[in-house]
């Protein structure tokens, strides 16, 4: 592969058990802290909590740790490997850690996280006798695997094969000057539009109010009261959202409190008429706000609860610490999200990296001729001799 800057001496170890998070989370969290902008899903945190709650037997873990030559931890990439059969034959692929209850979670990096993505990349295809994919979810199409064509096309010549493709979009909003200045700068059918639905609740809820739950004792329940408005909504009726995916809800009940406790939770609710009619989630790392859940009742759809709330949040930015807030889980451009579009002005998409071993075709072919083979020493498995070489003839088209 090709360097991407000027050389670095780099070492980098990967750590299979969970352990690995207690042994690491010292230096781990410091390396957090010295980051010019490390996101939060690569944090040992929300790492470990989505492990825990997220990983099925015979996952493991692939913790890619980058050091310099001091020995000081300068990067990490988290991915994890999970199983799944195919043609009955197991099939082993890495995802990043962060994306199983995350977003564009990226690599952790001290130093250029060009260097960083390169070491890590080229310990992990050192390692690809122990996997058959590399499945990179919702990575910025700046970063180097994806930017630099020469590494990709070099990938072919160590038997890796990779493909890129769209996969997500995120609307980020800079937050500078104040609420005034920002809504003026809105179209004119915006404002006249936030204004309308703010004064139609109003008339309608005269005990409207906002309600903000951001301390570690009592943001558990307020969650709960988030989940029973995502059972309301037209979440429910897509079966998306956190109440549909048990494990996801059980993670975000350790963790909103955990991260509460250091100021980077809330849950938002907006209610009226002595109930709560919109809600939402927000996460922090840093100067950086995560709007990722997001919901209402569908009863007061008129007036659209759920914008409004969302931009009352961000109203209550302005003149604090925060520079930016991201709204995260697109899966079309914000041109088709008129509701984001209107307000947050930048765009950022998102591309799958997916890598290939070249031979895992000649794998499952084998597998399936070692099987073949078994089967005819044993002539009354015949349907399952007959099954077996099928499953031979057609695995060698997958190369």
């Amino acid at each position: 592969m090709s360097s991407p800057s000027a050389p670095i001496t780099l070492f980098t170890t990967i750590h299979h058990s969970p352990q690995a998070f207690e042994q690491l989370r010292d230096e781990w969290n410091e390396a957090v802290r010295q980051a010019q902008r490390p996101s939060l899903f690569v944090t040992p945190l929300f790492l470990e909590c989505t492990w825990r709650h997220h990983a099925d037997a015979g996952d493991e873990l692939w913790l890619v740790i980058v050091r310099d030559e001091a020995e000081r931890m300068v990067g990490a990439l988290p991915l994890v490997r999970t199983t799944a059969r195919r043609m009955g034959l197991a099939v082993h692929t890495l995802h990043h850690l962060g994306q199983w209850s995350g977003d564009r979670a990226g690599v952790l990096h001290l130093i250029d996280a060009d260097r960083v993505w390169q070491a890590a990349l080229e310990a992990v295809v050192a390692q690809q006798e122990h996997w058959h994919h590399l499945d990179l979810r919702e990575v910025e199409q700046t970063a180097w695997p994806v930017r630099d064509a020469a590494s990709m096309q070099a990938w072919a010549g160590v038997g890796v094969r990779p493909t890129v493709r769209p996969d997500t979009w995120c609307g980020a909003l800079t937050i500078q000057g104040d609420w005034d200045d920002y809504f003026a700068s809105r179209t004119k059918n915006t404002r006249q539009g936030f204004r309308r639905r703010e004064r139609l609740m109003k008339e309608a809820f005269p005990d409207l109010a906002v309600e903000i739950v951001d301390d570690e004792a009592g943001i558990g329940a307020a969650f709960e009261r988030y989940i029973a408005i995502e059972r309301l909504g037209w979440k429910a009726e897509q079966r998306i959202g956190i109440w549909q995916d048990p494990r996801e809800a059980e993670m975000h009940r350790e963790l909103l409190p955990r991260l509460a406790a250091t100021g980077q939770a809330s849950v938002w609710l907006l209610r009226g008429g002595g109930r709560d009619i919109a809600g939402l989630v927000r996460l922090h790392q840093g100067p950086i706000c995560y709007e990722r859940y997001s919901s209402y009742d569908p009863a007061e759809a008129r007036f659209s609860p759920g914008t409004w709330l969302c931009m009352e949040a961000v109203r209550q930015l302005f003149g604090t610490d925060c520079i930016e807030s991201d709204v995260l889980g697109m899966h079309e451009p914000l041109q088709d999200r008129p509701a984001i579009s209107a307000w947050y002005d930048i765009e950022r998409p998102t591309v799958r990296l997916t890598a290939t071993r070249t031979h895992l075709g000649r794998y499952l072919a084998q597998q399936a001729g070692q099987a073949a083979q078994l089967v005819r020493a044993h002539p009354a498995r015949s349907a399952a001799l007959s099954a077996a070489m099928a499953m031979a003839a057609s695995i060698t088209l997958i190369d």
